[in-house]
Formats: structure tokens, sequence, C-alpha cells
């Protein structure tokens, strides 16, 4: 009896385990409306990045714009930073445990407070609203990934 009740225990245990699910890759067609280098430090030869994008079918409609983070060697920057942004496919991992309210300010306007992140649009007409203060859904870049800090 005692025996039967272990195997149980550890039938139970495990099955708990691995019914966590994982994240599943997605692939989010959208467009760049604004980037953040995040750290204004190279850390482990890096710099980290944060670009908002606008989705072009999203499938909760509260949340039209996600957040992407993501490193890149500090010599290196991102190619739309200096392109018009069209509608491009990113490959992507949801995040949730890194949503947060998006903080920060336009670069021209974050001049009296260097603590903020200062977003900076890419060229464009088109001027998306910058969602501040709203909770954005977060990814990682499977194509970029996010480097460790260590």
């Amino acid at each position: 009896m005692r025996s039967i009740l272990v195997i149980l225990c550890f039938t139970l245990a495990s099955e708990a385990a691995f019914s966590v699910s994982t994240p599943h890759p997605e692939t989010i067609s959208g467009r760049v409306i604004a980037y953040a280098l995040i750290s204004p430090v190279c850390l482990n030869g890096n710099g980290y990045w944060s670009v908002l994008i606008h989705v072009e079918r999203p499938k909760n409609l509260n949340s039209q714009v996600i957040r992407v983070d993501f490193s890149l060697p500090c010599d290196k920057s991102p190619d739309w930073v200096s392109e018009k942004p069209d509608v491009k496919r990113f490959r992507l991992l949801r995040d949730k445990n890194a949503d947060v309210a998006l903080s920060g300010c336009l670069e021209e306007q974050c001049q009296s407070n260097q603590a903020l992140p200062a977003w900076k649009r890419p060229p464009s007409e088109n001027h998306d609203v910058i969602p501040f203060g709203q909770l954005l859904p977060s990814y990682r870049s499977l194509d970029v990934p996010m480097i460790p800090v260590v």
C-alpha cells in the first residue's frame, strides 16, 4: 500500500512538472514604430535593445503594440534604425514574465530625465501613438536573441 502511494505521488508530481506550458515560437507580422537602446553602456560586448512593433493582425485587440527585447554586439545596430519601416515578419517567443507598463518618453522629450528610456522612431511618415503607461505583451526574438548579462 505504501509503495503504491509513493508511486502515485511521483506520477502526479511528474505530470504537474511536465504540464507547465513552454512558450511556442510565433511568427508575427508588424511594423517597427519605436526602438530604444535600454543600456547606455556596453555590457559583455553587447548593447541591449527594445523595439515596439505595431502588429498587423493582433490576436488580442487590447494590445496592438508589442515589445521585443534583444541584444546585438556593441558596434552593430538593427537594420531598421535607418530604414523606412515596412511590414516585416518576426520570429518570437512570448515572455509573460517580462510584461510591464511601457515607461520612458520620446527622445526629444527625454532630455530632462536621463533615467527614462529614450524611445526613437524610425524614419517614417506614420507616427503611431506610443502607448506609454500601457501594459504591453513582451517577446524575445528568435532571430536576434537576448544575450544574458554575466
